[in-house]
C-alpha cells in the first residue's frame, strides 16, 4: 500500500509503504481458532477408535499454524517511509519503530527505476546517491509500485518547480 502525506508549510512530503494485510492479529486469532476446533473433532473422533496418536500431530499443526500466522503478521508491520523536502531525502525502513535510516542531499539523489526482462516482471525502485542505493518497497505488487513510481515523479517535479505551493 502507498500512501501519500503533504506538509504544505514546510513543502514536505512524506511516502508511506506499507505491505497488504488480508487479516489483521484478531482476524487470525479467529482463523486459529475455528481450524483448531476442526482439527481437535476430527482428532477427537481418531482417538476416540484407538488412534490416539492423532492428537500429537494435532497438536503440532495447530503449532505450525500459530507461529506461522504470528510470523506473518509481523512481517506486515513493516513499513517505508520516504520524506522528500527541498533539501533532503530521508528513508526510514522498520517492523514497528524505524530500524535503518538513510539521510541524502535532493540534489544528489535519483529516483531508478529497474525494469525486468518479462512483461511480467515487477519493476525494482530505488534511491541512489553517489555509491549508496536504497531499495523501496521490496514487498509491493506491481500495480503499487508503478503508483509508487508515479508518486514519486509527481513529487520530485513539484519541489523542482514550485515549491511554494503544495501538491494537488
Amino acid at each position: 500500500m502507498v500512501l501519500t502525506d503533504c506538509e504544505p508549510q514546510t513543502n514536505r512530503f512524506r511516502v508511506i509503504l506499507k505491505p497488504n494485510a488480508s487479516l489483521s492479529w484478531r482476524g487470525n486469532l479467529w482463523f486459529i481458532i475455528s481450524v483448531s476446533a476442526l482439527a481437535l473433532l476430527i482428532s477427537l473422533g481418531f482417538a476416540f477408535i484407538g488412534a490416539y496418536v492423532i492428537l500429537l500431530f494435532y497438536g503440532l499443526e495447530i503449532l505450525v499454524l500459530f507461529f506461522s500466522c504470528y510470523y506473518l503478521c509481523r512481517r506486515n508491520l513493516r513499513r517505508e517511509v520516504i520524506t522528500l523536502s527541498e533539501q533532503n531525502v530521508e528513508i526510514e525502513k522498520g517492523t514497528g519503530q524505524p530500524h535503518q535510516h538513510w539521510c541524502y542531499d535532493r540534489s544528489q539523489t535519483e529516483i531508478r527505476v529497474f525494469h525486468g526482462e518479462a512483461r511480467w516482471d515487477i519493476p525494482t525502485v530505488a534511491l541512489c546517491c553517489q555509491h549508496h542505493r536504497v531499495e523501496l518497497g521490496d514487498f509491493l505488487n506491481k500495480r503499487e509500485k508503478i503508483q509508487l513510481i508515479n508518486k514519486l515523479k509527481r513529487i520530485t517535479r513539484h519541489l523542482q518547480t514550485s515549491p511554494a505551493s503544495p501538491i494537488e
